[in-house]
């Protein structure tokens, strides 16, 4: 059984890497169950990490045979006014 422990992330709440260039079969599906994404520590590579992100993206469109169709129906149109939040706690150790 698992007990949630609110002081361990669980490994889905860990930061995936994103490698630069090509990605593989195993690294697309890995990048599609992220919740964040690695930023590359060398502000150089910044570029090519959002290139590999922008490609990664329209891939995973065509593989999962997204249209966008769902945000088209008159009783979704309330999604077009929501912003995003993006809720941050601090850690007291880190204060």
């Amino acid at each position: 059984m698992y007990t949630l422990d609110p002081l361990v992330p669980r490994p889905i709440d860990q930061p995936t890497e994103v490698p630069l260039g090509d990605l593989s079969a195993e690294q697309s599906v890995a990048l599609d169950e992220a919740k964040i994404f690695v930023g590359p520590p060398d502000p150089a590579d910044r570029p090519a990490w959002r290139e590999t992100l922008h490609r990664w993206r329209e891939d995973a469109r065509r593989r999962h045979g997204y249209r966008g169709s769902a945000y088209e129906r008159p009783e979704a149109a309330w999604a077009a006014r929501c912003h995003p939040v993006a809720p941050v706690w601090l850690r007291a150790e880190l204060l």
